[in-house]
């Protein structure tokens, strides 16, 4: 998984949220459009996306 993987070192509230929501995803234990959008928050204030 990208977020535990090639995530930056510095790790923010948000990327714990994105790590957590995207493995409930993958996992059938939440929703699809929540993982994206935690991930999406995540990675905008990890400076990966403008």
């Amino acid at each position: 998984m990208y977020l535990e993987t090639r995530w930056p070192d510095e790790r923010s509230p948000s990327y714990e949220r994105a790590k957590s929501a995207c493995k409930l995803a993958a996992d059938g234990y939440a929703s699809l459009v929540d993982a994206r959008e935690a991930f999406v928050t995540a990675a905008i204030a990890a400076s990966i996306l403008d």
